[in-house]
């Protein structure tokens, strides 16, 4: 009998501990998100505000700007 509460309240202690992980993990991943889309919104208000040359210098135009900075999360 003694065995069977120690391994419920091992298993209890184990899931609890997972779930606290699980949650640390996933607002980690949300920050670094965050801080991304942060980043990539800059660089697009950045080129928005350059002239039509200045973007044709960068091989870029206005038509383009959005999948330039996000090109490699957006889906085709």
């Amino acid at each position: 009998m003694a065995q069977a509460i120690l391994t419920f309240e091992s298993a209890l202690v184990s899931g609890i501990l997972s779930g606290i992980q699980s949650f640390w993990r996933s607002f980690s991943i949300a920050l670094t998100v965050n801080a991304t889309t942060e980043a990539r919104l800059q660089e697009l208000n950045r080129l928005r505000a350059l002239t039509e040359s200045e973007l044709a210098e960068l091989g870029l135009n206005r038509d383009t700007l959005v999948h330039h900075v996000f090109g490699d999360i957006l889906t085709s």
